[in-house]
């Protein structure tokens, strides 16, 4: 629906003021100026809701699988008919959207091609678009939206960084610690079938999932009610990766290594102490790690600006990670 601009309500506002006092002055020269300041958001208003646009939306991402970080190029094809206009884009980056820029009319023998790059911002199955086109009157007392409402998915990979080897043995291989539910295959695991809590990740069939359009698709929890309690079955090696989480938090993550896996958490940031009282004068400086140390987990803090690799080598126990790290990694080996 076409609505009044904050100039449109301005001139509105002035005209009915403008009648006002010259009736209450008796100065019946401002009627005409009340007029026309009361009358022109009008027509611009009737002049913006005659002309809605009718257009079809085509769009081209380039690369169709994207990075996260990496720049996207977007080509957006419009064909059918529409006035010059400006336009915005709902993109998955902050703050939201591409734009705005400008459009060129769009007739039935000329079409009009939109052309942005943007970055996303997390991985996933993101949505490009829509559209929408802004059309206002020459003065910009009126406008209106219009949401084309075509909109595209992307597949955002996570970039990648190479690792040196760890102590977690790649669960892709037969390599390295073998899980309980390795040993007890069940006949109907020989066959394609849709993933089942606690399949190891070696046993995906990648090329027939890529087929099927079913990859790399993670929903975030919001909030901790939302985790499962249900310990991972097996003995699957465990990665975490945290910053400060809660004691809900910590005691769900906690309970997803069994006693047989290899397991490892980095966390991110500064720690958070526990306040002193007065039954503990002197509390343990970093309740997290230690809480990570004594489950047999290994464990190291880092700060947010160290790059992937020196925080996996901070894992290792590799002193010139620590001192590349500006933050001075604390470490606790496995216990």
């Amino acid at each position: 629906m076409p609505r009044l601009t904050a100039r449109g309500v301005a001139f509105l506002v002035a005209g009915a003021a403008l009648t006002a006092l010259a009736y209450l002055l008796e100065r019946p020269e401002l009627l005409p100026v009340a007029a026309i300041a009361a009358g022109a958001p009008l027509i611009a208003l009737a002049l913006v809701a005659s002309s809605r646009p009718q257009v079809r939306v085509g769009r081209q991402l380039e690369p169709a699988i994207a990075t996260e970080g990496e720049p996207v190029r977007v080509t957006v094809s419009l064909t059918g008919r529409a006035r010059a206009a400006e336009w915005v884009e709902r993109v998955p980056m902050a703050p939201g959207y591409a734009g705005p820029g400008r459009l060129r009319e769009v007739i039935a023998t000329r079409s009009a091609v939109v052309l942005y790059r943007y970055w996303p911002a997390r991985r996933g199955m993101p949505l490009v678009g829509p559209l929408l086109i802004e059309d206002r009157d020459p003065f910009a007392l009126a406008l209106r939206v219009t949401d084309t409402r075509v909109q595209v998915a992307q597949l955002v990979l996570p970039r990648v960084t190479p690792l040196p080897p760890a102590p977690v043995p790649d669960p892709s291989t037969e390599h390295g610690q073998r899980t309980a539910r390795s040993r007890e295959r069940a006949a109907d695991d020989v066959v394609t079938r849709e993933y089942r809590d606690g399949d190891a990740l070696r046993r995906f069939h990648w090329r027939v999932t890529a087929r099927q359009g079913e990859l790399a698709v993670i929903e975030l929890a919001e909030r901790v009610g939302e985790l499962d309690g249900r310990p991972a079955s097996g003995a699957p090696p465990v990665v975490a990766l945290a910053a400060a989480p809660g004691d809900a938090t910590l005691r769900w993550m906690l309970a997803q290594r069994s006693s047989r896996a290899p397991a490892v958490a980095l966390l991110v940031g500064p720690p958070a102490p526990v306040p002193p009282t007065s039954l503990d004068p002197d509390p343990d400086p970093d309740p997290v790690l230690r809480a990570f140390s004594a489950a047999g987990w290994r464990v190291a803090r880092v700060s947010a600006s160290t790059p992937p690799d020196d925080a996996w080598l901070a894992l290792l126990g590799d002193p010139s990670a620590v001192r590349r790290d500006s933050a001075s990694a604390m470490l606790v080996p496995h216990g």
